[in-house]
């Protein structure tokens, strides 16, 4: 049976709602948190939907795991194109307007001091397996400096000593509502935020309910004026690197947009006076999204696979030489699985032969089947599906 919110409940009969809520609240199967949901403690129902998600999630990564069709020398460029992705995701999902093409330029000049350089180092970092120190507000803070200080309105910027100090409000334009208040007066917020770190640190077993629950509480706590979605999906996306791959990690952000009625609707649910401080409906909506973000990058493989058949068979057909062929399937590859080209260098590694020997090789295929771009300096080569389709 799906579970019912207590907020739905109320409104449906508020004696039974608040009956149900003293029978789920003194469950055995309750998870109490330190902190509260305006005046109730917040819990978590560890019964049968949770787990059944929980399981499906585990399922759905063991699948994923096991899938070895991205190619051994594309699997850097399959990772960086979900990294382009995310990025985009997430901006898009706050309204904060970006293009791939401005992202990809950003994040391959290592040197960059433009426009979200500090976000696209940060998902790198994560990407890497890297370490993101979280274990003080003021690293915390830290953290914002360098992923969105600069990108922030002077107006924006936090003016605490951590985090903002007045109030700050959740607007739905659709409805010309405001449907939450963060928490107000940066001493409480502190107090909030070390409960969360105190929950991003603790040793439950089921890691995945506790990284949902984090997500929620940075939510509700709101501890900065702008910024705190981009924030919570980076540390949500950083903890899933760590509980399973990048693959995960760099897929969180374009399943939320993919889903992001029910994400904004288990939000304002779950922070409804009405229910009781039950995070469970939001622990749903979290660990669906999650389960969401692996079925699609399993689907999204498969289906790159199944093409890159179709396209190798293509280029079999047409009767290339064995080392022209090799470097057809090469820029087929990088056309599927990257986010854009390869230079010349990149491709003279990969196809193991000289630059010149390469720039020979480019020169011969047919000019229809070669997508030329740039990135600075450098001509960047793939392969024109659509024409290699046609061929």
């Amino acid at each position: 049976m799906e579970y019912q919110p207590l907020q739905k409940l109320y409104f449906q009969n508020k004696e039974n709602a608040a009956e149900i809520y003293q029978k789920r609240f003194n469950s055995e199967t309750a998870f109490k948190y330190d902190f509260f949901i305006g005046e109730n403690q917040a819990f978590v129902m560890f019964n049968k939907e949770v787990l059944d998600l929980v399981y499906r999630v585990l399922q759905g990564y063991r699948k994923l795991q096991e899938t070895k069709i991205v190619p051994p020398l594309m699997e850097e460029y399959f990772k960086n194109a979900c990294l382009i992705e995310e990025l985009f995701s997430t901006n898009e999902i706050e309204g904060v307007r970006s293009t791939k093409k401005q992202l990809q330029e950003v994040y391959y000049n290592k040197g960059s001091a433009k426009r979200f350089a500090g976000i696209c180092r940060k998902y790198e970092l994560i990407a890497g397996g890297g370490d993101v120190k979280l274990e003080t507000c003021q690293d915390i803070r830290n953290l914002y400096d360098d992923i969105l200080l600069n990108d922030m309105e002077e107006e924006n910027a936090p003016d605490g000593v951590y985090f903002r100090k007045e109030r700050v409000g959740i607007w739905d334009v659709s409805r010309q509502k405001e449907i939450h208040t963060g928490v107000r007066g940066e001493k409480e917020i502190i107090s909030n935020m070390e409960i969360l770190l105190k929950i991003l640190h603790d040793d439950n077993p089921n890691k995945l309910i506790n990284i949902a629950v984090c997500h929620y509480f940075w939510g509700y706590i709101h501890p900065f004026y702008d910024g705190n979605g981009r924030m919570a999906r980076l540390i949500s996306s950083y903890q899933l690197g760590k509980e399973f791959d990048a693959q995960v990690a760099l897929n969180l952000s374009n399943s939320v947009k993919a889903n992001k009625k029910k994400y904004e609707k288990s939000f304002e649910i779950t922070g409804d006076f009405r229910n009781f401080g039950d995070l469970t409906p939001f622990v749903i909506s979290f660990l669906e999204i999650v389960e969401s973000n692996i079925v699609g990058t399993y689907e999204k493989i498969v289906e790159k696979g199944e093409k890159f058949e179709f396209y190798k068979a293509k280029i079999a057909d047409a009767g290339y030489d064995e080392k022209r062929a090799g470097l057809l399937i090469i820029l087929t590859q990088i056309a599927l699985f990257g986010a854009q080209g390869a230079t010349v260098k990149e491709l003279a590694v990969m196809a193991q032969c000289s630059e010149s020997t390469l720039r020979k090789y480019l020169k011969e295929i047919p000019k229809e089947l070669l997508w030329v771009t740039g990135r600075g300096n450098s001509d960047l080569y793939e392969i024109h599906l659509t024409n290699l389709e046609k061929a």
